[in-house]
């Protein structure tokens, strides 16, 4: 069947493709697991470059019901010779000679026509009676809990309340149903996977005795996720990643100690790229190895450029905030203890700083903060005037000028704990949001304990 074959090609390409479908969409946190569940289904395809917040039209929730009809009951979807609907594709002649939805009146379907919360219901509906191959039965008399239920219209009360009772659909926080209200891609694709007994497509990965692998050209900072074959009799699947920083100080930082990772079942491996990086990949099974190297620039913010950059201390002042972040503390017999600090900060930048202490304080390091420095009006060059610039443990992470004099007393990565390490959460944290650390950003001064969003 040609859409069964339709379905296998979509299945692989999501094995091999950069990323899922749900990395190139748009959708609530909440409709994630879901809008990937329905991926694995093959309810979702690449061809869906949708923003799930969006309302649903008709004609795009055909698709969706008959990729679901296809899913569930493994029978081939009716197609007429000509459509029904002068307005719509043959898909929609399809979805109504299974009975799942009509047309619209005088030979038209109306497929960018939204639908509402009352019509989804009657639509979820009857599509899990065709799935199931039951007649749709509903309620002679109703009595529904919902506190707007009488403003349903008559006709779709039915299908409401039994929508309702299913749990199937749900009402709001305040009780209501609001039937006329529009329903959102991700809503759509919830009620799908809700109703009916969807499968995942487990098409084995290919197999094949040269090893290969999906993976770019070039990189840019943020998820990357690579995917291989399997290879006749070999079981299993080592994957090193080592990774330089872009250093100014040639030998001064080292490279990172490689991580290495041994897989036996799965075939990928997810790892996040960070700015200022060089990194390379190599897999290997049996005496088989693929490599790959390559570079990942600093970030280049488009928010940097409505930054304010004040002359004056007059000027600086209105322009900040104080913000309070979590932090680990830590006693003199070693002892790490939740707590928090304030810094000072451009208020454009308030939000990404808080940002940057959250992922700090949830890493595996549980990093102790001793001072935090922002905001300093300084007079001369200072990002510190224009509370662009962060300073961390000033003591134990110190600044070395050209001319030797020195800020701080040490810098001691891996032996000193509140010196920051060049590949710890500190620095990957505060980069990743566009930051640049002072530790191998410069040719001359080497500024451990600084971290600047502007670059200086």
């Amino acid at each position: 069947m040609k859409q069964k074959l339709f379905i296998l090609m979509v299945t692989l390409m999501l094995i091999f493709c950069n990323g899922s479908v749900l990395a190139q969409k748009n959708c609530s946190s909440w409709a994630e697991e879901t809008i990937l569940f329905a991926e694995k289904c093959s309810i979702l395809t690449p061809e869906n470059k949708w923003d799930y917040r969006e309302p649903m039209k008709r004609g795009e929730l055909v698709t969706l019901l008959l990729r679901t009809y296809e899913n569930v009951t493994e029978e081939e979807i009716p197609v007429a010779q000509t459509g029904f609907f002068s307005d719509a594709s043959k898909d929609a002649t399809s979805v109504y000679l299974l009975g799942i939805m009509n047309g619209v009146g005088g030979g038209l379907f109306s497929p960018d026509t939204v639908v509402t919360r009352e019509q989804i219901s009657k639509i979820i509906l009857t599509l899990q009676a065709v799935c199931e191959e039951r007649e749709l039965v509903l309620p002679e008399a109703y009595y529904n809990p919902l506190t707007d239920f009488m403003s349903v219209s008559d006709w779709a009360k039915p299908y409401v309340e039994q929508a309702y009772n299913k749990g199937i659909v749900t009402g709001y926080e305040d009780g209501s149903f609001r039937g006329d209200k529009t329903v959102s891609k991700e809503e759509a694709v919830a009620l799908l996977v809700r109703c009916v007994s969807l499968r995942e497509h487990t098409e084995k990965i290919p197999v094949s005795d040269t090893l290969f692998w999906d993976i770019k050209d070039a990189y840019e900072a943020g998820e990357l996720t690579v995917n291989w074959n399997r290879i006749q009799g070999e079981n299993e699947y080592r994957f090193t990643v080592y990774e330089q920083r872009n250093s100014r100080h040639e030998g001064d930082i080292p490279p990172n100690e490689p991580k290495n990772y041994t897989y036996t079942k799965e075939n990928s491996h997810t790892l996040y790229l960070y700015p200022n990086r060089t990194y390379r990949l190599e897999l290997c099974a049996g005496e088989q190895i693929l490599t790959k190297e390559f570079y990942v620039p600093k970030l280049q913010l488009p928010d940097r450029e409505e930054l304010v950059l004040p002359e004056t201390k007059e000027e600086a002042d209105p322009l900040m905030a104080e913000v309070t972040v979590p932090v680990w503390r830590m006693k003199q017999d070693g002892t790490k203890y939740e707590s928090q600090m304030a810094v000072t900060v451009q208020a454009k930048l308030a939000d990404r700083i808080v940002k940057i202490f959250e992922e700090i304080y949830q890493g595996e390091e549980r990093f102790p903060v001793k001072d935090l420095g922002g905001y300093a009006f300084r007079g001369g060059t200072s990002e510190h005037n224009w509370g662009t610039a962060v300073d961390l443990n000033a003591n134990e992470n110190y600044c070395i000028y050209k001319d030797g004099t020195t800020v701080g007393e040490c810098w001691e990565p891996y032996e000193n704990p509140f010196s920051v390490t060049p590949y710890g959460d500190v620095v990957n944290a505060f980069e990743k949001y566009g930051f640049t650390w002072g530790g191998d950003a410069w040719n001359s001064t080497k500024d451990y304990m600084h971290f600047s969003y502007l670059g200086t």
